[in-house]
């Protein structure tokens, strides 16, 4: 059994390594995550969720196909923009186990994640339903999408 274990660490890196991850958009396009990613592009923002340089790497919080249907957003660049940006934490691939306390957004707000592990915005707590790795980043899937807070000055 100890022989199997040493040869699994042996392994793991090089298969990792082969898995070639995607992008942010290429994942969620894979995970079948459609709705983000014409509301990304939409937002003109596809290329920024590519990036590989600063200020990526992203933890990205990106809302179920079905969490979109029921927010009913409209879906012009003024009104997505703001709202994607705020799902964005920027410069870094924070895996579920350490989101912790108030986290920055790419837009300048702020999301919070509670103590019973949720996803805070200004209305709403999302559940985490999975987290998906990807080269530039790391997608954790939210059923709700989140409302950025009205006053950012409670610091």
């Amino acid at each position: 059994m100890k022989k199997l274990f040493l040869l699994s660490l042996l392994i793991l890196p090089a298969f990792l390594k082969a898995q070639k991850l995607g992008d942010v958009m290429e994942e969620a396009s894979k995970a079948g995550l459609f709705a983000f990613v014409k509301s990304v592009a939409t937002a003109e923002l596809t290329e920024s969720a590519k990036q590989t340089e600063a200020p990526a790497p992203f933890t990205v919080f990106v809302p179920s196909n079905t969490a979109f249907a029921k927010a009913n957003m409209s879906q012009t660049l003024e009104v997505l923009r703001p709202r994607i940006m705020y799902h964005v934490i920027p410069g870094f691939n924070l895996p579920k186990s350490q989101l912790k306390g108030k986290l920055e957004s790419i837009a300048g707000s702020y999301v919070s994640i509670t103590a019973d592990g949720k996803v805070q915005g200004a209305k709403e707590k999302a559940n985490i339903e999975k987290s998906i790795l990807c080269s530039n980043g790391i997608i954790h899937v939210i059923d709700k999408v989140l409302t950025p807070t009205e006053d950012e000055d409670d610091d």
